[in-house]
């Protein structure tokens, strides 16, 4: 038995004694083809535990991640895409160069995470949580970054052209030099964002608070 099989069966014992209920839902077979294959596309890994461990490179596309737990993970290179990533764990986690793209994270935990040049092209991010989460030129264009919390967030040099803001709380957020073509911010807080050299073609400003004031320009007449 592998140190990480041992790892994850001693936390799901724990929990179950803690609780009383089970929360890892993978089988024998899956959990063998995650560890050995270093990944499992397409597969029902709900609720599974893989805090603190290496999963470098490993593909996870297409899978059922619903409610699991990678934080302070080494996810470097990992291949999320189109998984369904909602309400997943990946606090702390190292996510550089990761692929996350067409993945569902509504209501994903990603807070502190490296999201370093992530492609994230269409990832639905809404509700989650990327506060002092660091995405230094990610690609996160078309994305659905509704109510999500980027408080502290860094992106400098990302790409969110067309991204989808509505009711985004950005809180001392870094988009100095980011891509922020066609994004609509009516009704938004920007007073404390670092908005230094981004492009702005197109965006939309309609009572959108600045550090210069209220911007009105985009409003309709």
């Amino acid at each position: 038995m592998t140190a990480l099989r041992q790892i994850t069966i001693l936390i799901s014992f724990c929990l179950v004694m803690i609780t009383g209920h089970e929360t890892l839902s993978v089988d024998d077979t899956i959990l063998d083809q995650l560890i050995n294959q270093n990944g499992c596309p397409k597969c029902n890994l709900t609720g599974v535990i893989l805090a603190k461990q290496n999963f470098i490179g490993a593909d996870f596309s297409g899978a059922d991640l619903s409610g699991a737990n990678f934080s302070d993970a080494n996810l470097w290179k990992a291949n999320f895409t189109n998984a369904n990533l909602q309400g997943a764990n990946f606090s702390g986690a190292n996510l550089r160069d990761s692929t996350l793209s067409g993945a569902n994270l509504t209501d994903a935990i990603l807070t502190a995470s490296n999201l370093k040049h992530t492609r994230a092209v269409g990832t639905v991010l809404k509700s989650a949580k990327l506060n002092k989460a660091n995405l230094f030129f990610a690609d996160l264009r078309n994305c659905l970054l509704n109510n999500a919390d980027l408080s502290g967030t860094y992106l400098a040099h990302a790409n969110l052209q067309k991204a989808q803001v509505a009711g985004v709380i950005f809180n001392g957020t870094s988009l100095q030099e980011a891509n922020l073509q066609d994004i609509d911010f009516t009704d938004l807080d920007l007073e404390t964002v670092i908005l230094r050299n981004a492009d702005l073609t197109g965006t939309i400003f309609c009572r959108t608070k600045t550090a210069w004031g209220q911007v009105d320009d985009s409003c309709p007449e």
